[in-house]
C-alpha cells in the first residue's frame, strides 16, 4: 500500500477528498444552501399542530435530556477507561451557559435534531475570560461552509453580521443524509405529507363540530326566494341548536319545507379510518413502537417493551450523534486515545433488566477462563477495575464431602 500511494504521489494524483460528490457549491470554498423549506414549514406547524408528532419528540427529547455526561480517561490505549471525577468538559456540559442547565439545553437541542435533523452548539469564552460556554445555534439561519481541502471549513450564521464561524467552534450533532454528510436529515422529511395531511384532517374535523359534528342533513324550502327569508332561515336554525340541549332533538318549520338526509359515503368513511394508520406512519418514522400511543396494544408488557425498545433504538442513536459532536468539538485530536466523552445510562430504570442479565453472565464468563476486568469490559458492566482482575481464574477442583462438612479441614 505504501508502495502504491509513493507511486501515486510521485505522478502528481491523488484521491479527492472534495465533498463536491454529494454537494454543488461555485467555490474551492463556499456556503452550501441546506435549509429544506419544506421541512421547515412543517416543523414549525407540526410541532404545535400534531398531536402525535409532538407526543414522539417529546418522550424522545425528554429521555435524552435526562441522561448525564461522564468524562472517561486512562494513560494509554492499553489501559481500562476509569471516570475522571470534576472534569472541565463535564463541568462545561452539566452547566453550559449561565441561562441553560445540561437538562435544558440538551431538551431545546434534541427538539431541534429531531424537528429539524440538526442541533448545533457554539462555543464561546465565558464572561471575564472563565471556562468556555456553549450556546445553541438555530438551524433556520446556518449554512455549512464546504472546502475542497478541509472537507468542512465551518458554518455561516445568517443573522444580521452574518458571522462565519469555524469548524473548531461548533458541535453539530445530526440525523446522516446519504445526498449530504454536512447537513442532516429529520424524520419528518419522509413524513412531511401525512403530518400536513393530519393536521388538515384535525381542522376538518374541528369545522365539522362546529356544525353539529356531522352534516346530518338539508332543509329545502321552495318558498325561500330572497336573501332576507333565507338568512331568516337560518338563524331559526342556528336558534334552536344554540344549545347543546338541543343537540339532535326534531325540528318542525313551515311553509312546506322538505328534509333532505345526508351521510358520509364509503370515500368519506375510508378516509376517517386512514387516520388511524397515520399515527403509524409518524410513530414509525420515529423509531418507536405503536404501543406507546395505541390504547388497542397498551397492555403492561407491550408498554414495557415499547419503553425499553425507545431507550436501546432511537434514544441510544441520539445520543451517539451527540457524543460524536462533543467529543469533535471539546476533545483535541491528540487527546482522543486518553479522553473520551460518553453517556451514562446507568441510571436508566428501562434498562436495568438487561443490566440484570449481563450481571448474570459474568460468572459464567469468569468461570470459562475470562479475566474479570474483560468480562466486565465485554458484558459493558459500569464495574471499576479490581487488582488482579487481568489474570484468569479457574474453578477449585472437587472435595470429599466430609472434609467440607468439616470446619477444621485436616492437615494433608
Amino acid at each position: 500500500m505504501r508502495r502504491i500511494v509513493k507511486a501515486l504521489a510521485a505522478r502528481g494524483e491523488r484521491k479527492d477528498y472534495s465533498p463536491r460528490a454529494f454537494v454543488q457549491f461555485p467555490a474551492p470554498r463556499g456556503a452550501v444552501s441546506a435549509v429544506d423549506w419544506k421541512v421547515e414549514q412543517v416543523a414549525l406547524s407540526a410541532f404545535k399542530a400534531c398531536s402525535w408528532v409532538y407526543a414522539c419528540v417529546t418522550r424522545l427529547a425528554q429521555a435524552l435530556s435526562s441522561v448525564p455526561w461522564r468524562v472517561y480517561t486512562r494513560p494509554s490505549r492499553r489501559n481500562d477507561w476509569e471516570v475522571a471525577e470534576d472534569h472541565p468538559h463535564e463541568v462545561l456540559l452539566e452547566y453550559p451557559n449561565p441561562r441553560m442547565s445540561r437538562k435544558a439545553l440538551m431538551l431545546f437541542q434534541g427538539q431541534q435534531v429531531l424537528l429539524r435533523g440538526n442541533a448545533l452548539f457554539h462555543r464561546v469564552a465565558g464572561a471575564n475570560g472563565e471556562s468556555p460556554e456553549l450556546w445553541p445555534l438555530n438551524p433556520a439561519r446556518i449554512q455549512p461552509i464546504a472546502d475542497e481541502a478541509q472537507f468542512l471549513w465551518g458554518y455561516k450564521e445568517q443573522d444580521g453580521q452574518r458571522r462565519e464561524l469555524p469548524a473548531e467552534e461548533v458541535a453539530h450533532a445530526m440525523l446522516p443524509d446519504p445526498t449530504n454528510p454536512l447537513w442532516g436529515v429529520p424524520p419528518l422529511r419522509a413524513i412531511s405529507d401525512v403530518v400536513a395531511a393530519d393536521i388538515d384532517a384535525v381542522a376538518w374535523n374541528r369545522s365539522m363540530l362546529k356544525n353539529l359534528a356531522v352534516p346530518p342533513g338539508a332543509f329545502v324550502d321552495p318558498s325561500i326566494v330572497t336573501d332576507e327569508q333565507l338568512a331568516e332561515a337560518r338563524n331559526r336554525i342556528r336558534e334552536r341548536y344554540a344549545s347543546p340541549d338541543n343537540a339532535r332533538t326534531p325540528m318542525v318549520l313551515g311553509g312546506g319545507a322538505s328534509w333532505v338526509a345526508m351521510g358520509q359515503n364509503a370515500v368519506e368513511m375510508d378516509w376517517i379510518e386512514s387516520r388511524k394508520f397515520t399515527v403509524q406512519e409518524i410513530v414509525a418514522a420515529y423509531n418507536l413502537l405503536p404501543a406507546m400511543f395505541s390504547n388497542d396494544a397498551a397492555t403492561y408488557s407491550n408498554m414495557s417493551i415499547a419503553v425499553r425498545w425507545m431507550w436501546e433504538n432511537p434514544v441510544m442513536q441520539l445520543l451517539d450523534a451527540f457524543e460524536e459532536a462533543f467529543n469533535l468539538l471539546l476533545v483535541p485530536p491528540k487527546d482522543r486515545a486518553t479522553t473520551w466523552i460518553h453517556y451514562d445510562t446507568s441510571g436508566v430504570l428501562a434498562l436495568r433488566d438487561d443490566l440484570a442479565s449481563r450481571a448474570a453472565a459474568l460468572p459464567q464468563l469468569i468461570a470459562s477462563g475470562v479475566p474479570v476486568n474483560e468480562a466486565a469490559r465485554l458484558l459493558d458492566l459500569p464495574l471499576p477495575s479490581v487488582s488482579g482482575g487481568d489474570t484468569p481464574l479457574v474453578s477449585a477442583g472437587l472435595m470429599r464431602l466430609e472434609d467440607a462438612a468439616d470446619p477444621l479441614m485436616p492437615e494433608e
